[in-house]
């Protein structure tokens, strides 16, 4: 994921991926 730590800005989708993976705030 850590491609996705500087694409997060870039792609949202990435953002999207840690919410599911972490599950509900």
């Amino acid at each position: 994921m850590q491609y996705c730590i500087f694409l997060q800005y870039h792609v949202p989708c990435c953002l999207a991926e840690e919410l599911l993976a972490a599950g509900p705030l």
